[in-house]
């Protein structure tokens, strides 16, 4: 694993904030990957896109955060991965969304994957608004 390999899941790990790791070492890797914002996106892409897409391993991943700190750096390009990312977790959550009441899903699937489901709609549910705050920023249409 490289250095912009490791660095990436520090960020989309979850853990990547203040009380966790201090002002100090948020404020110096976000400087570090805004300088750099080509080799951190490739990198992503790399890690969690195409033959890597997981849905189960996206499910726990905070991707938004690392687009989060890069979107001002690269917009175009950040957009393009969200919306490609939406795709991605639209295709694996069909079932999820076609169902009005999730409760439902009980009978239907196990809470493993009910859990799942849930976990990867949130981080769906951070990239739209990833997304939205970027379009209301720069005047884009969403579409």
């Amino acid at each position: 694993m490289t250095k912009v390999e490791e660095e990436i899941l520090q960020v989309i790990s979850g853990q990547f904030h203040v009380a966790s790791v201090g002002p100090e070492a948020v404020a110096a890797l976000q400087e570090k990957i805004r300088k750099r914002p080509g080799h951190y996106l490739n990198a992503l892409k790399r890690m969690v896109m195409g033959d890597a897409f997981d849905p189960k391993l996206h499910a726990d991943l905070h991707i938004a955060a690392l687009l989060g700190i890069l979107h001002k750096a690269r917009p175009d390009d950040v957009k393009t991965i969200i919306r490609s990312l939406l795709r991605l977790y639209d295709g694996v959550l069909v079932a999820f969304d076609a169902v009005p009441d999730r409760t439902r899903l009980d009978g239907v699937m196990d809470e493993a994957t009910i859990n799942l489901m849930y976990r990867l709609n949130t981080r769906r549910l951070e990239l739209r608004a990833l997304l939205d705050q970027m379009t209301a920023e720069d005047g884009d249409n969403p579409q």
